[in-house]
C-alpha cells in the first residue's frame, strides 16, 4: 500500500509541474498528440492526491 501511495504522490507532483508549465506558456502540454490542457492535468493531479490519501489512510487503519 505504501508503494502505491508514494507512486501516486510522485505522479501527482509530475503532473502538477506539467500543468504549471502548460499554464504559464499558455500552450497545451505535448505529452499526447493534440496536447493535454492544464485543467485536465490538474484534475489528474487531484485524482492522484485523493488516491494517495486513501492508501495512506488504509495503511494507518491496517496498523491499528
Amino acid at each position: 500500500m505504501r508503494k502505491v501511495a508514494v507512486l501516486a504522490l510522485v505522479t501527482a507532483g509530475v503532473s502538477f509541474i506539467l500543468a504549471l508549465i502548460a499554464r504559464v506558456t499558455l500552450n497545451p502540454c505535448a505529452v499526447l498528440p493534440g496536447g493535454i490542457k492544464p485543467a485536465a492535468l490538474m484534475s489528474f493531479t487531484n485524482t492522484c492526491l485523493l488516491t494517495a490519501i486513501a492508501f495512506i489512510l488504509l495503511e494507518i487503519a491496517k496498523k491499528k
